[in-house]
């Protein structure tokens, strides 16, 4: 299928087949109902005029600072499974479009809407998938970091967990990626979700507290593409320092080492707070 029938905005402004960049940005329908709807208020935030126009603004010039050609789709890819909630597909959708995006250019940038370059740092591609590993370690310290802290369906442990439910790990050894930012090079994406998902969808907590179940065990992009990625695929990983993802107002039990603020590359804004000024 033509990218260009899926797509709200394209700019090509330096007639780059090399580099492309592309995000998604879909409205929220204002009825959804038992979906992520935490979530979803957050979502919303950038349906405002200004933040929209600010947003796409920093990726466009990022883009032209860099040499890239950026898309911008507002659509959920039509090969995303259908019997999913709409905010699951759009999460999915992004992997289904970097597969297109593949097609035609030989380096592929994804950044979620939310992410604010800050520098005209070109991305460092290398050969297969670049992205930030939020946590690797064994499952009984996850199990522990669980017990001590909160849990939210996004929070880093619950992912754990959903990781865990779908495949055997060497040495009981967990990760967690975040696909806020995503480099790909000469990758093959299996897209194929249907067994992750209904392993989510009937989960075997076994070790897990009990209470899991009551936070949301559900179709998770980030569990599901960390599975698909360390045992399904052969596909070379690399883990970005987090200057490429960095998260800000990051509302987590959880904690992970990130670099100081004032030498992120990629602000990732998790809360949408965003700042008065984007450039």
């Amino acid at each position: 299928m033509a990218i260009s029938n899926y797509t709200k905005h394209t700019r090509n402004m330096t007639g780059s087949k090399t580099t492309g960049i592309f995000s998604i940005h879909i409205d929220i329908d204002e009825s959804l109902k038992g979906d992520n709807m935490e979530k979803i208020a957050l979502w919303k935030m950038l349906r405002k005029k200004d933040t929209f126009r600010n947003l796409y603004t920093n990726h466009v010039n990022y883009a032209y600072r860099t040499n890239a050609s950026y898309t911008l789709f507002d659509k959920i890819h039509p090969d995303v499974p259908m019997d999913l909630t709409p905010y699951n597909q759009i999460q999915l959708s992004k992997f289904f479009y970097a597969n297109e995006m593949m097609k035609e250019y030989s380096q592929v940038l994804y950044l979620d809407f939310d992410v604010v370059p800050v520098s005209w740092e070109k991305f460092p591609f290398q050969e297969g998938l670049s992205i930030r590993n939020m946590w690797q370690g064994p499952r009984a310290e996850a199990v522990e970091m669980m017990l001590k802290g909160g849990m939210k369906p996004w929070s880093t442990v619950v992912k754990l967990a959903m990781v865990d439910m779908l495949g055997k790990y060497e040495n009981d050894t967990l990760n967690i990626f975040n696909t806020g930012v995503m480099g790909f090079v000469n990758v093959d994406l299996d897209l194929d979700y249907s067994e992750e998902i209904e392993c989510l969808l009937n989960p075997d907590i076994q070790w897990w507290p009990d209470e899991l179940f009551r936070y949301n065990i559900t179709v998770n992009n980030e569990a599901m593409f960390t599975h698909k990625i360390l045992v399904k695929n052969n596909v070379p990983v690399n883990y970005l320092a987090s200057k490429w993802n960095y998260l800000v107002d990051w509302q987590d039990s959880f904690r992970t080492i990130q670099c100081e603020p004032e030498e992120a590359y990629f602000n990732h804004y998790i809360r949408k707070n965003f700042p008065w000024k984007i450039t």
